[in-house]
């Protein structure tokens, strides 16, 4: 059984696997499975990367699925593979930052079993790699509870859970097609504490086919039903409920008027 289970699921995105793959082949610590689960990839090139990558290292499992489901189906369906203590994560266009990074959070939480997750902060890249801004989320357990209603401070692809505490919850909840990362991150919250490195682990990709980019009014929605489920357990629900509203008002705005304008480039009207 590994210290770490390193979960990996991708759809299509040859371009950016070997980069991911890589910077985890890079960590110091070693005792870790890195489980890949391809969601249905149309693209060979994706089998192709992912069965060299298993020859490469015994370390990675590569699991093919021929059809292509939702994000917590596929996750669940990783998770099922995964056996270590912990449960590392990182999404196939994200790359760990820093070779230490899987060192430090093991030792953590080796040392602070009160604690079910620890992240850090993150380096936002372009989809060529180039470096966007950069930011470090909450650190203390008290300072992550306190925002955490009003935007998710733990950056999925920089986390390390205790593995039995995500199993004992039955994983990401199936029944939300986007968010299901925040989503988990506040009922493991309800459980114990959390905890952000003061340090960039990763760097997160931004680009035109995240899911997130695709479903943005879908994810906001998906926030306000997920904060409300969580309004008895964390701070300032009332004021982070308005501003999620506020901020889905105006993308629905901003959406409309784009697609108006597009509509009248098309018919020849002048803008």
């Amino acid at each position: 059984m590994p210290k770490v289970s390193i979960m990996l699921i991708t759809h299509d995105r040859p371009a950016f696997i070997p980069e991911a793959i890589d910077s985890v082949l890079s960590q110091s610590f070693t005792d870790w499975e890195l489980v890949v689960v391809d969601n249905g990839s149309t693209d060979q090139k994706v089998g192709e990367i992912l069965r060299n990558y298993e020859i490469k290292d015994t370390r990675v499992k590569f699991y093919p699925q021929s059809l292509s489901v939702d994000i917590p189906t596929v996750r669940n369906t990783a998770l099922d593979f995964c056996s270590g203590e912990y449960l590392a994560i990182i999404d196939s266009d994200d790359i760990w930052h820093d070779q230490d990074k899987l060192t430090k959070q093991v030792k953590f939480l080796d040392k602070n079993h009160d604690y079910v997750l620890v992240g850090s902060g993150v380096i936002v890249i372009g989809e060529k790699g180039q470096e966007k801004k950069r930011y470090l989320n909450p650190e203390t357990d008290k300072e992550i509870r306190k925002i955490i209603l009003f935007r998710n401070p733990v950056a999925h692809s920089s986390v390390v859970f205790r593995m039995i505490a995500v199993k004992e919850i039955d994983g990401y909840n199936p029944d939300l097609k986007i968010g299901e990362d925040y989503d988990l991150s506040l009922r493991l919250g309800q459980e114990k504490k959390m905890y952000n490195f003061p340090e960039y682990f990763i760097k997160y990709r931004v680009h035109s086919n995240g899911v997130c980019s695709q479903n943005m009014v879908l994810a906001l929605k998906n926030n306000l039903k997920i904060i409300k489920k969580y309004k008895s357990f964390y701070p300032n629900y009332i004021t982070a409920m308005m501003r999620r509203k506020i901020r889905l008002f105006a993308f629905q705005c901003l959406s409309l008027f784009s697609t108006t304008a597009s509509q009248k480039s098309e018919d020849g009207v002048t803008l």
